[in-house]
This record gives C-alpha cells, structure tokens and sequence, in this order.
C-alpha cells in the first residue's frame, strides 16, 4: 500500500506483517502490524528498526529465553547488557556468591546476598558481575566468604563463610558476616553465627557445645541448629540462595544450600556445607551467584 497525505491531519505509511517487509534499503518506512510499531531501514546495521521499540542485547548470558509471554536473560558469569532503543520495565534477581563452608566441626557457609525488584531498563551500556563462590576452609587455612555480585550499580553481597577449626591444633577462623552469615563452629569457641545483611539475607546459627556446627543463613531465615536457613524463590519459580549445611548430620537449605561436606548449587548463591571431622575432608565451597532480567513481550 502506498503512502496518502490525509490534508494536516497525517501521512498513512505503507503497513504490512515482519513476513512482508521489503528488501532493505536507506531510507524506507513503514507500519510493522506485527510489532506496532512504525519503523525504518538502518542501513549501518543491515536491519529494521522500530521507533520506539525496545532492544536490548547481552554479552556472555548463560541463557536468553521467551516462554509465556516474557524475555528471561540469566547470567552465571560477568558479561554485559546494553540497551540501544526505547524503554521497558523489568524484574530483576541479584544474588552473590555464597560463603564457603567451614572444617572440623565447621559452620555452613551463609548465602549470597538476594536483592530482586523492578526497575526501568533506559538506554545505556550495563557491566553485569557474577560473584564467585568462596573457597572451602581446608586444615591450615580458613574457609573464604562469597564475592559480591552487581548490575546497574546495585550490589549484592558474598556470603559469610563458616567458622572453623584447623583440627588438632587448635587455631580458629570465626564465621564472618556477609549477605547473608556463616554458621559457627562448635570447637575452640566461636560459637555464635555471624550475621547476614537486612535485605539480603539472614544470620548463621549458632554452633552446639561438644556438638555440631551451625548452619549458615538463607535469603529467607536464619539457619536453624544444624541446618542451613532457605532460600527465596524469583518470579521464574526458582528458589535460590539457601544456608549451608553445619556439620554434623545437617542439611543444607532449600535452594543451594550445600549439605555436610558438599558445595553449594552453582549459580544459586548457596553457601558450602560444612565439615565434622579434624583433619578432613574439607567443607565444601559456596556457589557461584547469578544476575537475571525479565520482561514483557
């Protein structure tokens, strides 16, 4: 259909579906009836832009999809995410890395912290920091708290580590506070757990006396005894960022927590279970943490 000036009123554009676009070519415009949106040829891009319409791009997501109605984009590693046109409001997931678990009647590691929301996406060039779990307390050395995780200036915490012992030797690393806190360990003192940052997440609980180690926090409660405290479920239906098991017997909590020994769940933020015996084997490591964004389509 060819263009019609209606007087001063209006142009009526050429319309038609994205199935019957021309062949591209400088300065062509036209009505999409698909998308809604008018839109014209970009001849440095080698494709159709519509005015106004959103468009977003990402570098090193670890998934990009749309199911029911939403564009989903997760990331499990630093990448970046840049919007080049037009505007849209989203739901956003930040969590970090969670904190390793500790050894020798060891603390779990506490969760990374867990900040979600909405937010306008405007246009703009945004570096997206996944934060790494952090390493186990092994016999000589103490366990490592989780790495922050952050995209439009907004930063999620690492997760506390576990408290532990170095064995028979006796020297201590108290659980540390973070997103959320490590459990403590129940040899030579540092008993109590750590705390956890209100907003992300919650405190470690205590370790026993002549008994086990405390579990870490979750994004959701605190650890409880043994166990690791639960995590929070996203607009995606899945719950992430749980406490880390303390030893002996716990149990991690729901989403990544790590159970006695065991990791936390990659890219959940989970904290690292922690270890009973005194020279081995180590807790386990806290998860690696992860960025998402969802939107309407």
């Amino acid at each position: 259909m060819a263009s019609t000036i209606l007087g001063s009123q209006a142009i009526t554009l050429p319309a038609g579906t994205t199935a019957e676009r021309p062949t591209g070519a400088g300065g062509l415009l036209r009505y999409n009836t698909t998308t809604g949106y008018v839109e014209y040829y970009d001849t440095d891009i080698s494709n159709w832009i519509g005015i106004g319409e959103f468009i977003a791009t990402t570098t090193n997501e670890s998934s990009d999809t749309e199911s029911g109605g939403y564009r989903t984009i997760k990331w499990t590693g630093s990448g970046t995410f840049t919007v080049s046109s037009g505007a849209k409001q989203a739901d956003y997931l930040i969590i970090a890395g969670g904190g390793g678990g500790g050894s020798s009647t060891g603390g779990g590691g506490g969760a990374g912290g867990y900040l979600s929301g909405n937010i306008t996406l405007t246009a703009g060039n945004y570096a997206v920091t996944v934060g790494a779990g952090g390493s186990n307390n092994k016999y000589n050395s103490s366990a490592n708290d989780g790495s922050n995780s952050e995209i439009f200036g907004t930063i999620a915490t690492g997760g506390g580590r576990g408290g532990g012992t170095e064995g028979q030797g006796g020297q201590t690393w108290g659980p540390a506070s973070g997103g959320s806190g490590g459990g403590g360990q129940q040899y030579y003192g540092y008993n109590n757990g750590a705390s956890g940052i209100s907003g992300q997440g919650n405190p470690g609980a205590n370790g026993q006396s002549g008994g086990p180690g405390g579990g870490g926090g979750g994004a959701a409660n605190a650890g409880s005894g043994v166990n690791g405290g639960n995590g929070k479920s996203w607009v995606d239906g899945t719950t992430r960022a749980g406490g880390g098991a303390g030893a002996q017997g716990g149990s991690g909590g729901s989403g990544g927590g790590g159970n006695e020994n065991q990791p936390g769940g990659s890219g959940t933020g989970g904290g690292g279970g922690g270890n009973w015996g005194h020279d081995g084997p180590n807790g386990g490591t806290g998860g690696s943490g992860t960025v998402a964004l969802r939107w309407a389509v």
